[in-house]
């Protein structure tokens, strides 16, 4: 840290770096020019912020991220609501608070997003490159959570079905009925 602000790197030309340099642009036009790791702080170029957002943004961003009623769990709802079935919500008694609970069949329809709950192979979930200490737990927690809430349900008898976010986003009204006539199906007749 220099002044309150961490260096992540520091331009300056291979020639001239030094301890009093690394810190400050040359004056003199180069014309090949070349980042070099800061003497001081001992930063690699792979340290650098890969957001292409300042924090405050980023946070603001962050924040308005919901955990449900989400686009996908609306979709879901309102196609198995038109479909006849009836349901509660996030039932809290229940591990996991799924999203769907339809008590009179024993079944639980649960929506994931692609990136919260690290879908794989999956092209809506590309593993975070910034902050990768955060996310990369984070992302496993989820998980974890996501097996054990489904080994509890099915301790206590639980049908659950997951439908994730990537089956419904950006497909065709065609894709997304047949996607939910299966669902409805699933639900009136357990195999």
């Amino acid at each position: 840290m220099l002044g309150g602000v961490t260096h992540w790197l520091h331009y300056a030309p291979s020639s001239t770096r030094n301890a009093s340099s690394a810190h400050t642009l040359p004056t003199l036009p180069y014309s090949i020019r070349t980042w070099t790791p800061c003497i001081r702080c001992e930063t690699s170029k792979s340290a650098l912020p890969m957001d292409k957002v300042d924090a405050k943004t980023r946070s603001r961003i962050m924040s308005r991220i919901k955990s449900r009623d989400t686009k996908p769990e609306m979709a879901v709802r309102k196609g198995i609501f038109a479909r006849g079935l009836r349901f509660r919500l996030h039932v809290s008694q229940l591990p996991g608070r799924p999203d769907l609970v339809l008590p009179k069949h024993h079944a639980i329809i649960q929506v994931h997003g692609c990136f919260w709950h690290g879908h794989q192979p999956c092209k809506l979930f590309k593993p975070p490159t910034s902050n990768t200490a955060y996310w990369t737990p984070k992302i496993e927690r989820n998980r974890m959570n996501d097996e054990r809430a489904l080994r509890l349900l099915g301790e206590r008898g639980w049908r659950v079905r997951i439908v994730w976010e990537c089956s419904i986003r950006g497909q065709s009204v065609e894709t997304l009925e047949a996607l939910l006539d299966d669902l409805a199906d699933w639900v009136r007749h357990p195999s």
